[in-house]
């Protein structure tokens, strides 16, 4: 397998980080920048590639760019010999039906999606993560996600909303219920570092409860007691 990344943002960068750490053949990386190509092929031990070098000697590509350049990728894309290729994007709210008429091109086409939220370009630790993928002929990349370690569950297309729904409430709202939090401590006085780490114990113990007695059992306080 021959690796090739389209995209050097924290995800790209991250998840080849990763696949090189898992013992797997980085081609490249293009990007809109120099430096970001560069920097990932750094990390990578690989090379920094136009489009169409990468397009040419990878046989696996990830499309890692913002979401509203994929179905441009794509389109760029369609005017090389994509035959025998797996495509993917990893974006979490998008579908593979974004790669319009992949079946024609000889290609195979998914989306892969971790649920993490990547703080930087070296998050590599993703072994724990649990990844959706969805796409046709899945079995035809099993291989491929087994000898990456990848935890994942598949997934139709006409769910990929609602999943990403999920996402969004578990990881971007658990940042608004922090300021939220934090907004009425700098109302009792507090400043901002100190209501941070009077937040932070807090969270991180609903958390833990979580995950050693589950959702269900994990409510404290005025909730439980009926003290509201």
């Amino acid at each position: 397998m021959n690796i090739g990344f389209i995209g050097a943002g924290k995800v790209g960068c991250s998840f080849g980080h990763y696949l090189k750490q898992q013992g797997f053949s980085i081609v490249g990386y293009h990007s809109r920048t120099r430096e970001s190509s560069f920097y990932a092929a750094n990390l990578t031990r690989s090379s920094p590639l136009n489009f169409g070098e990468l397009i040419k000697k990878s046989n696996y590509i990830f499309i890692t760019t913002p979401d509203d350049q994929i179905g441009d990728v794509w389109n760029k894309m369609v005017d090389f010999d994509l035959s025998n290729k797996k495509i993917f994007h990893m974006n979490g709210c998008l579908s593979s039906a974004i790669f319009t008429n992949c079946k024609d091109k000889g290609a195979l086409c998914y989306s892969l999606h971790p649920l993490f939220s990547f703080a930087g370009k070296e998050s590599s630790d993703l072994e724990k993560v649990v990844f959706s993928i969805e796409g046709d002929n899945i079995e035809k990349v099993e291989e491929f996600l087994h000898k990456a370690n990848i935890k994942y569950f598949v997934m139709n297309k006409e769910d990929k909303p609602l999943y990403h729904a999920s996402a969004v409430f578990v990881s971007n709202y658990v940042v608004a219920l922090a300021k939220i939090g934090q907004n009425l401590l700098l109302q009792c006085g507090l400043d901002k570092d100190l209501s941070t780490d009077g937040i932070l114990p807090l969270m991180e113990s609903a958390l833990s409860n979580i995950s050693q007695k589950g959702i269900n059992d994990s409510l404290t306080g005025p909730i439980v007691r009926g003290g509201y």
